[in-house]
């Protein structure tokens, strides 16, 4: 039996849910493997993933990624792999986006379709010069064919592989009609949702059966058609249209389903503009750019972003979804191979 440690990043839930499915599928391949990330987050994405991967030892772990502690240099993020247990017992180590943990095991392999360094604007240069540094020690990474980066795709040992979702997931045997709004607990984005989501209170739903909000965008006194986002599998096979910020998590839902996904994005996040120019090349949604700022801009960017919406409706959903959804088997397969 090979024993695996899968080292997750705990900047949002999309980093954990890539690891609890690249777990899943380690762990089906008769890998004994140990999962290093917040419990708490652990548990609430195979919640919505339908997954319970009892095989899996979850061991509570924290590298406390955050944009302003990279830029700040941060000892706590920016080594965070000090504070890692002994590797030295593993005879694979797999690690999401951080190249840091090439320091203690220069064989890990990296699941990244991004790294910090290279997307973040600002970050701190001790930092950037390290994690340059130790990437280029990388002799795999594998990413997500669709939205992975130029500069890891590049990279001599990338391995592409598809969209990382449960393997029975589909695009619907139904028409869809429901409208998600979800942007995650990013500031910058969240108040222009919250904006968005009380003009299509006034608006209404339109051709949309119900309208699922983040918790955070949710207000006190919702109308009947109005609902918090369960981002589970039940939820996502209902979904017709979504704006969204345009992490790797959410996207692989919605492109697996043939769901169009309008990118709403922060400044200074090269990331998330290279998914939403990603999405909107291959005809699989629109990038409506960087939200704006200022109360009066915010409010014009909401009116004309809920209109726009509910004029689309459910048309732009289509019955066949983009590429493959192999993402955590092929990335088990790499690990294991």
């Amino acid at each position: 039996m090979t024993d695996v440690a899968l080292i997750a990043c705990d900047h949002g839930l999309g980093h954990v849910r890539r690891c609890a499915l690249v777990a899943e599928a380690l762990s089906e391949r008769g890998a004994s493997v140990t999962l290093l990330a917040p419990r708490d987050a652990v548990a609430r994405v195979r919640r919505g993933l339908g997954i319970d991967t009892t095989a899996v030892t979850d061991v509570e772990f924290r590298t406390h990624t955050s944009a302003a502690a990279l830029r700040a240099g941060d000892a706590r993020t920016t080594r965070w792999e000090q504070r890692l247990p002994d590797l030295g017992g593993f005879d694979r180590v797999v690690a999401d986006t951080l190249p840091e943990v090439l320091a203690v095991r220069p064989d890990t392999v990296l699941l990244a379709q991004f790294v910090w360094h290279e997307v973040l604007d600002g970050v701190d240069a001790t930092y950037r010069a390290r994690a340059a540094a130790l990437l280029d020690t990388a002799t795999t990474i594998v990413g997500d064919d669709l939205f992975a980066m130029p500069a890891l795709r590049e990279r001599q040992g990338f391995v592409g592989v598809g969209r990382y979702v449960p393997a029975t997931v589909g695009p619907p045997t139904s028409p869809p009609s429901t409208l998600l709004v979800s942007g995650g607990t990013t500031p910058a984005v969240v108040a222009p949702l919250r904006r968005l989501v009380a003009a299509l209170q006034d608006v209404g739903p339109g051709p949309f059966r119900r309208v699922v909000v983040d918790e955070e965008l949710a207000p006190s006194g919702p109308p009947p058609w109005m609902e918090v986002a369960g981002h589970d599998r039940r939820m996502y096979d209902d979904v017709a249209l979504a704006v969204v910020r345009p992490g790797l998590g959410v996207l692989s839902e919605l492109v697996a389903r043939g769901v169009p996904a309008w990118c709403a994005r922060e400044p200074g996040n090269a990331e998330l503009a290279h998914n939403a120019a990603a999405v909107s090349g291959s005809d699989l949604g629109r990038d409506l750019g960087t939200v704006p700022g200022g109360t009066d801009a915010v409010e014009r960017w909401a009116a004309d972003v809920a209109a726009t919406a509910v004029a689309a409706g459910t048309a732009g959903w289509r019955p066949t979804g983009a590429g493959p959804t192999d993402g955590a088997a092929a990335a088990a397969r790499t690990v294991l191979a």
